[in-house]
């Protein structure tokens, strides 16, 4: 008897053990989570609670969740109203009594999801303190447990975020003595990530489309697909808001809207952005109802984010459509709503001092559809002789993007030096593309590293441009790539 009451003893005490467990039922919450139907998720959140009420997970699960709606909601008020409990979800998984690598990893990656949320909403500051926090447990981590891959792949995103930040952002990690380093990120990422997917399969859609995201946003490879990271759009909705990016970015916008509409809308939490980006697939296609995706983005987004930037698009469509009769209305809605945080409502603004003819803003559409005998078409349509400055650095910036869709590379780095001497009255976003394209046509096609490195340290010199950090990393990393 008495050895069966030790025995229930030992039981008892191992059920109360508070641990971190990624357990089916916690892997069901995390799946639906990141295909981001809410619902279900709540429902086999509910049961986890049930029947492992001693998995401290719930706090991590209950972040990511947070971190999820805030990401694709960027509701201003949610955020000030919710903010305060990353903290208490944060305390939960630093509290465990028994960590382990997978405990130092929810940690790690928790304060990395404050970093991004923190800098959406313009608290920068604060954003830097955490991604260095996070940055100081996955290095830990990755040293104690190096055959740890979730550690590894979550070291690389965090140095190739801090290693990639503009000039005029590091004096916030600068203050704690750390720099970032691309190079090496890229590698923790690489291994970690082929560890991962193998030992830790849930990993798979959130690694993929994190992996994906920063390749894209550096530049790295300006052709990637997201099947070459083993997944497919219809395994996410982040996948598939990856992947359209991906192709709008290629000038593919006709395969993605026809990805774009086929996303699923039943039980799947709303992602206003999505309205934003099938609304600017269509219009770089010339269909009309894009006007219906822009007046429901603006229906349903709670942020101020792409506002202008919608009214910028619905004002080229109230020029083709409606010969600018609306025009008057959408510049003054671009001056007066929405903010000027994104580089998208940035080039809003400008483009009010600085607009564009009718011929380039048909020929940019026509690029953006991936038809470059059209958009050449537009191009030579254009009178330059009496055009504005401006002008110019576009009409030479997009000839160059043509010229290089079509694979006439030597053609395409003509224009480029062209529009950079045009661009010789302030720093613009095409002067900044131009010597990042010319960047990459000397690495990639005529072999010269040195050259390629050259035009990268080029664009890093522009500043103070609409999509500035996205262009300086992409910059950055091409330049460290080829100055070795």
């Amino acid at each position: 008897m008495k050895k069966y009451l030790l025995l229930l003893t030992f039981l008892l005490s191992g059920s109360m053990i508070q641990a971190i467990d990624f357990s089916p039922r916690a892997i069901s919450v995390y799946n639906h989570l990141f295909t981001l139907y809410f619902d279900s998720a709540q429902v086999a959140f509910d049961e986890l609670k049930v029947r492992e009420p001693n998995n401290r997970i719930d706090g991590y699960l209950s972040h990511t969740r947070l971190f999820l709606d805030l990401f694709t909601s960027e509701d201003p008020k949610v955020f000030e109203e919710r903010k305060d409990e990353f903290e208490t979800y944060l305390y939960r998984v630093r509290q465990e009594a028994n960590r382990n690598p997978t405990s130092y990893y929810c940690e790690a990656e928790m304060l990395l999801q404050e970093a991004s949320i923190y800098a959406k909403f313009g608290e920068t500051f604060t954003a830097g303190r955490r991604a260095l926090a996070a940055y100081e447990v996955a290095e830990v981590l990755n040293e104690e447990h190096p055959e740890f891959g979730p550690g590894t792949f979550l070291l690389g995103l965090v140095e190739v975020g801090l290693g990639s930040l503009p000039g005029s952002y590091r004096w916030i990690i600068g203050v704690f003595g750390y720099n970032g380093d691309i190079s090496q990120g890229l590698e923790h990422i690489k291994s970690g990530y082929a560890a991962s997917v193998t030992a830790y399969p849930h990993f798979t859609v959130p690694f993929a489309f994190t992996n994906g995201y920063a390749v894209y946003q550096l530049g790295l490879k300006p052709d990637l697909r997201i099947s070459q990271l083993g997944v497919n759009s219809h395994q996410s909705i982040l996948l598939l808001f990856l992947e359209s990016s991906l192709l709008i970015s290629q000038s593919h916008n006709a395969e993605a809207l026809k990805l774009l509409e086929q996303r699923p809308v039943e039980g799947v939490l709303d992602f206003p952005y999505l309205h934003y980006m099938e609304g600017r697939a269509r219009l770089s296609v010339f269909d009309e109802d894009c006007l219906k995706n822009f007046d429901k983005y603006l229906e349903t987004y709670k942020g101020k984010h792409y506002i202008k930037s919608t009214y910028r698009y619905l004002l080229w469509a109230d020029q083709i459509w409606n010969e600018g009769r609306s025009s008057w209305q959408y510049r003054d809605w671009i001056k007066n709503r929405g903010s000027q945080y994104m580089g998208a409502d940035k080039q809003a603004i400008l483009e009010l001092n600085e607009p564009l003819t009718l011929p380039l803003l048909k020929a940019r559409l026509a690029f953006d559809s991936g038809d470059y005998d059209l958009a050449m078409k537009h191009l030579e349509n254009t009178n330059m002789k009496e055009a504005e400055w401006y002008s110019k650095v576009e009409y030479a910036y997009r000839k160059g993007r043509v010229f290089e869709g079509k694979k006439d590379y030597k053609s395409a780095a003509q224009w480029y030096l062209k529009a950079l001497s045009e661009n010789a009255q302030r720093d613009t976003y095409q002067g900044a593309s131009a010597s990042i394209h010319l960047g990459l046509l000397n690495e990639n096609q005529f072999k010269d590293n040195q050259k390629a490195a050259s035009f990268y340290s080029l664009g890093m010199s522009f500043s103070g441009y609409p999509y500035y950090p996205g262009m300086y990393r992409r910059a950055k990393a091409g330049y460290e790539r080829n100055s070795d």
